[in-house]
């Protein structure tokens, strides 16, 4: 699997520049070469290790739970409270209630989930079976694993919103500083592989086709 970098037609055109790029990848290639000493033997115990620790798993985790606990108390106390309101004969003020009830009950948790559900809370490295498995956490704040190898993560060209990778098509967002071996993170978004350089060529209007 090769990593392709578009290059610019004119970039290469200076042979400093592209011997300077070549030396580049070398280094990085050589540098995550030497530090792959996670790839165990065959003798190496079989239990996860934990590769990666999401530094707001804490902060996610509370916030849900505020967020999901406060949802309940305001599914019970919505028709209590629309109850009383509607004795007040005000129907402005029974709206005006019962839509930042039914905000904060329904469209908060969801808000929340849709930002926080790609966030890795730790990554698990099996040096047995050479796979990875990502934390998450669900709609019900329940852990949910996400287990692959690293031949099956693509990167993003764009990435989107919240997204450092993608692993069986499920998008996650990982934080690289927090790795505890960077040549984890290097070998999950492939920077091990040898690039593919692709130049961008220019095509010049010259006015009509060759016959």
């Amino acid at each position: 699997m090769l990593r392709t970098l578009n290059i610019p037609q004119e970039y290469i055109t200076s042979s400093a520049n592209f011997a300077t790029l070549m030396h580049i990848d070398s280094q990085i290639c050589a540098s995550h070469v030497s530090s792959l000493h996670f790839r165990h033997s065959s003798t190496a115990p079989s239990q996860d290790l934990q590769v990666y620790h999401g530094q707001l798993t804490s902060q996610i985790r509370a916030v849900k739970l505020f967020s999901l606990t406060s949802s309940v108390g305001g599914i019970v106390a919505l028709p209590i409270l629309a109850n009383e309101a509607s004795r007040l004969d005000n129907v402005a003020l029974v709206l005006g209630i019962s839509t930042t009830l039914g905000v904060f009950t329904f469209l908060t948790p969801f808000m929340l989930h849709f930002i926080t559900k790609k966030y890795v809370t730790e990554l698990l490295y099996n040096p047995q079976t050479d796979k990875y498995t990502a934390i998450v956490y669900n709609f019900f704040l329940r852990r949910k694993l996400v287990t692959f190898h690293a031949d099956q993560v693509t990167v993003p060209d764009v990435p989107g919103i919240f997204t450092t990778f993608k692993a069986n098509g499920l998008a996650l967002f990982v934080d690289p500083s927090l790795f505890k071996e960077p040549a984890h993170y290097a070998r999950i978004m492939g920077y091990d592989k040898p690039l593919d350089y692709k130049l961008n060529k220019v095509t010049e209007d010259k006015g009509g086709t060759d016959k």
